[in-house]
């Protein structure tokens, strides 16, 4: 819940200019509030923009409030994040609610990044595979396996703490995650999608956590805030 319109014109005009259209992808997930005007500044350029949920209802209808995957797809959007710890956390979005959200968003043929993480109490007492593999398998319980999905691994106690997992234990569950697609649908099919890393990635220590085999990208919190940051993230 950050941004104003001010900020995302000097945001984008900034993060175009410093970063440049490589094997990657660099996208930016906006509040709803700023899609529009994310999606006009990034016109024809190689930065995406996406959004940071979507309803769990489809369509259009009596829902006041919510944004549908429908609406994100008139607007223009190919991504969305949902799943997000904050998300689970603040608003008690169960693995059952993300699953329904997936299948909105295959239905508007918008790619979901989702989340998954576990709490410092479940790595302490050493259940965070399992945790991961809960959530992990609702996930690819949901999927339309012709459709893209990216998911983002985000250990909750690494969120906004300064603590990161160290690039072998980032590794590690990104391994794991991957073999979980791979013995779902096939090694070649797991090769085919991105797993990102979520929990305090920054211009420090991207380039360690990058280089790790099974780690194919960042999903960035508050680095992103600083264009200087995000797009030496995005570089590297």
């Amino acid at each position: 819940m950050n941004g104003s319109i001010d900020f995302a014109n000097s945001f984008f005009q900034k993060l175009i200019d410093q970063t440049h259209n490589a094997n990657s992808e660099i996208l930016v997930c906006l509040p709803h509030v700023l899609l529009s005007t994310g999606l006009e500044l990034t016109a024809n350029t190689h930065v995406k923009i996406g959004a940071q949920d979507c309803s769990k209802f489809s369509g259009y209808g009596a829902y006041t409030g919510e944004i549908s995957a429908n609406m994100l797809r008139d607007l223009g959007c190919h991504y969305a994040i949902i799943g997000h710890s904050e998300r689970r956390e603040y608003f008690s979005e169960t693995n059952e609610v993300v699953a329904e959200k997936i299948a909105k968003l295959n239905d508007a043929d918008i790619t979901p990044i989702v989340c998954v993480g576990e709490s410092l109490e479940h790595r302490k007492s050493e259940q965070h595979f399992d945790v991961i593999a809960s959530q992990v398998d609702s996930i690819l319980a949901s999927v339309d396996s012709n459709k893209d999905f990216v998911i983002a691994y985000e250990p909750i106690w690494a969120i906004g703490t300064g603590e990161t997992a160290t690039p072998e234990e980032a590794n590690s569950m990104h391994q794991f995650i991957h073999d979980m697609i791979g013995r779902k649908f096939s090694s070649d099919y797991a090769n085919t999608k991105r797993v990102l890393y979520g929990g305090s990635m920054n211009a420090q220590n991207a380039k360690d956590l990058l280089a790790q085999e099974f780690i194919a990208g960042g999903l960035i919190g508050g680095a992103s805030l600083k264009h200087e940051d995000f797009s030496l993230i995005a570089n590297i």
